[in-house]
């Protein structure tokens, strides 16, 4: 089952719009705690973070 389905699942009696809402604030925190992860090295560790951003996200 994919990520959508499974909120729905989770969140059976919320709207399309809400369940959009939640998807999109999940993945948006998501997003930030990994931007946040892969910026503490700085310049240093760019390389490596990049790649990894990337990837993750």
């Amino acid at each position: 089952m994919n990520y959508v389905g499974k909120l729905r699942v989770q969140n059976p009696n919320i709207s399309d719009i809400d369940l959009a809402k939640k998807n999109v604030s999940r993945k948006s925190f998501k997003n930030g705690l990994v931007g946040t992860a892969t910026g503490v090295g700085g310049l240093i560790t760019l390389p490596l973070t990049v790649p990894a951003d990337l990837i993750i996200t």
